[in-house]
């Protein structure tokens, strides 16, 4: 890959850079000993040979030194530039931003700690020191510098750990929303209306006081939000992938919160300045107490108005949507918070729901969201740095805080405790602000249109691919009778591999032991998977696929001619003999596809196989022209020439406007055509324990406490079968195969 070529470019450039200076370290030795002895020799001719070998000593030590110290730095320079590869690989592409972010913030931080180095080592801040402090304490002002130094690089380490924290974050709210997406709403307990209702008489206290709302009620909130979604911006793609939508957002929003602009570093300047002021009229338990305040305030205080204001928002702006579904389940009027009649209801204007929203829109709230972050990494780094030494010092000095340096040592960790409370609460806090205020900043007038776009184009050419790969099985022969085979249960097992027997039995046991739920969420995926890839072979929209016009396809790319193996095929496909390929038919041979694929050892060899497939021509380049053609003539999507240019424009490495067989592999597995499990997914994904299960209630003790409870639950009072009251809501939901 050229990616790893770059990486050995890399080391060798580093590795000969190392070898340059170890040249010139040598020379200069040389040199600089040749031009000591010379000077020795001018001015003390009797100087014995036992001083001379003293200095070669310390010319040799020193050198020493610098090279050993240069190959350290030139090391950790590589171990860097290797780990940030390695994160980048195992990070997803919509988290990726964020680790841009992060690295931007890595480079201020260098620049700032050798400006504030450069600036203290000037000689003339001894003198300010001594005429500031006096005399005998010349070095005060370095000393001080070294500690402002010390916290600051603290604080921009512990902001970039939270920076990597929001990065697994957001792979676990990407991983729940992909389980909502297919969540059966069917499976809604009948206790969600009382508490629907509930919030709808106190919404504010219970937004601000309930620290997680229950699951049923979010992915009721997810679920219509999704429906009134699709209803405004996709009336004609009903099955688009909201969850996707969502998830590419998340990780910009992110990306956000980790670059800090100037309003911010403005905003703890002023904040710094009244730190000041108060701290030097009060004595120093009292300062503590500040200090604790200031926490607490910009910390769980603030967090939580945060959550409770973005809660609303998104509330409100689907209310209609869940009182139409409660409706179609209870048969009755429901009171929504923010729905049509309720005295809460949103401004017109969406942005103008948000604090400052005329403005900013929904700008000054992720200020604020960033400045809880930031805040916290502060109030960390000075509690360390200042105030745990003074809980066990030996003796209390007179700039420390009595209480903690002479009360008795439970009292001390007591305090401790609650000192590092605020940190905790943000960090169980932070991953409902972050859901909810992706949800509700990227919806109704403030909708992210490339990334909309982006997300549509994915989607698009994730299908063509997959129908590729259709297409590639059924023209290669022998690939082609090992799946019916497989499917069939016809005795190939001897033309297959051990290795791809194993594969296949491990998929099998993972298959056997999957929930109830996660069985349902494994079909919901498949399906609408496959329904995306059925869509594009079923030209006229009619539902179904005639034989002739399926024959014609596979051998508009077929590379044999072997023709009695699609007949097998398409008998096999038309089960009843109609002369037409219906839905399902295809999703069960698409499921034994991906099972036969998913087991395949030789993923590359596949991935050579497809771009043979493409490059008709056989001129060892795609070219754009080629790639439209594939989609819009070959394979029906419409797709215009910028949409083709962006797909190859991201990985033409070498800008000719083509894609090689190098290339095109990367495209594969960005899309992840060959690499990706739905079974290894769902099971990942339900590992969240944010599903939805069949006796799922919401209790008392969930309604103000937002956590799972057993106690009081009513396990006849659920949602009933999968088709209980199903066409009242498929006539709602626009997603009907969803749930």
């Amino acid at each position: 890959m050229k990616s790893a070529t770059r990486l050995r470019a890399r080391r060798a450039q580093a590795a000969g850079a190392a070898l340059a200076l170890a040249s010139a370290l040598y020379a200069f030795r040389g040199g600089a000993r040749q031009a000591m002895k010379f000077t020795r020799f001018a001015e003390a001719e009797d100087e014995d040979e036992e001083d001379e070998d003293e200095v070669d000593k310390d010319i040799r030590l020193k050198l020493e030194g610098v090279v050993i110290i240069v190959s350290g730095m030139i090391l950790l320079s590589i171990g860097f530039e290797q780990g940030r590869e390695v994160l980048f690989h195992r990070t997803s592409e919509s988290m990726r931003p964020i680790l841009t972010s992060m690295f931007s913030e890595l480079t201020t931080l260098g620049f700032i700690s050798v400006t504030l180095f450069v600036i203290f080592t000037i000689p003339w801040m001894e003198t300010l020191s001594e005429s500031i402090y006096g005399e005998e304490e010349g070095s005060e002002l370095d000393e001080l510098s070294e500690t402002v130094h010390m916290v600051l690089f603290l604080v921009m380490v512990l902001f970039l750990a939270q920076a990597i924290g929001l990065v697994a974050l957001g792979n676990s709210i990407q991983k729940q929303w992909r389980l909502w997406e297919t969540s059966s709403i069917n499976k809604l307990p009948r206790s969600i209306v009382g508490y629907v209702e509930d919030i709808s008489r106190r919404p504010f206290a219970v937004n601000l006081f309930t620290h997680r709302l229950p699951v049923p009620y979010r992915i009721l909130v997810y679920k219509a939000t999704r429906d009134t979604f699709v209803r405004n911006h996709l009336a004609k793609t009903p099955d688009f992938d909201f969850s996707a939508y969502l998830s590419a957002c998340l990780g910009h929003t992110i990306a956000e919160i980790v670059e800090i602009p100037m309003n911010t570093w403005l905003f703890f300047e002023l904040l710094l300045i009244l730190c000041w002021v108060a701290f030097f009229n009060l004595t120093q338990d009292w300062g503590l107490v500040m200090w604790l305040v200031i926490g607490y305030f910009t910390g769980p205080i603030l967090a939580a108005v945060l959550h409770a204001k973005i809660r609303g928002i998104v509330q409100m702006h689907c209310a209609n949507d869940i009182r139409e579904i409660l409706k179609a389940k209870d048969k009755k009027q429901i009171a929504v918070y923010g729905a049509t009649g309720h005295h809460h209801g949103l401004e017109e204007n969406y942005h103008l729901n948000f604090w400052c929203g005329s403005s900013t829109k929904s700008a000054f709230t992720l200020d604020m969201i960033r400045v809880v972050c930031l805040a916290q990494a502060i109030y960390v780094a000075v509690a360390v740095t200042t105030y745990v030494p003074q809980a066990f010092a030996a003796s209390c000095g007179p700039a420390m805080a009595e209480f903690l340096c002479l009360d008795p040592l439970w009292v001390k960790c007591t305090f401790l405790v609650i000192m590092f409370l605020p940190p905790i609460i943000v960090i169980t806090k932070m991953p409902r602000i972050l859901e909810d205020f992706t949800v509700a900043s990227n919806i109704d007038t403030m909708v992210h249109h490339r990334i909309l776009s982006n997300v549509q184009r994915r989607s698009k050419t994730v299908a063509a691919f997959e129908a590729l790969k259709v297409v590639q099985c059924l023209s290669d022969t022998a690939t082609l009778r090992a799946v019916l085979a497989g499917e069939m249960g016809e005795g190939s097992a001897g033309n297959v591999s051990k290795e791809f027997k194993e594969r296949m039995a491990e998929r099998n046991r993972k298959l056997a032991q999957l929930s109830a739920s996660g069985r349902k969420q494994l079909e919901a995926r498949q399906k609408r998977h496959w329904h995306h890839v059925f869509e594009i072979f079923d030209d006229d929209n009619s539902g179904f696929i005639t034989t002739d016009e399926f024959r014609e396809l596979v051998q508009k790319f077929g590379q044999t001619n072997d023709t009695s193996v699609i007949e097998i095929l398409i008998k096999h496909l038309d089960e009843d003999g109609s002369g037409q390929i219906e839905f399902n038919e295809f999703l069960e041979f698409g499921i034994a596809l991906e099972a036969f694929t998913e087991s395949m050892a030789d993923k590359e060899e596949m991935k050579a196989g497809m771009y043979r497939l493409v490059d008709k021509d056989d001129s060892g380049t795609i070219t754009l022209a080629e790639l439209f053609k594939l989609l819009n003539e070959d394979l029906g999507i419409h797709v215009s020439m910028d949409d083709v240019y962006n797909i190859v424009a991201d990985l033409d490495e070498d800008g000719n406007g083509e894609l090689d067989e190098e290339e095109f592999a990367v495209m594969l597995d960005r899309l992840h055509v060959y690499d990706t499990s739905t079974l290894d997914e769902v099971i990942a994904d339900e590992s969240t324990g944010e599903g939805l299960d069949a006796n799922t209630g919401v209790t008392l003790f969930e309604s103000v406490f937002g956590v799972s409870s057993m106690f009081g639950r009513d396990r006849s009072d659920t949602g009933g079968s999968d088709d209980s009251g199903s066409g009242n809501l498929a006539e709602h939901l626009l997603d009907p195969r969803a749930c």
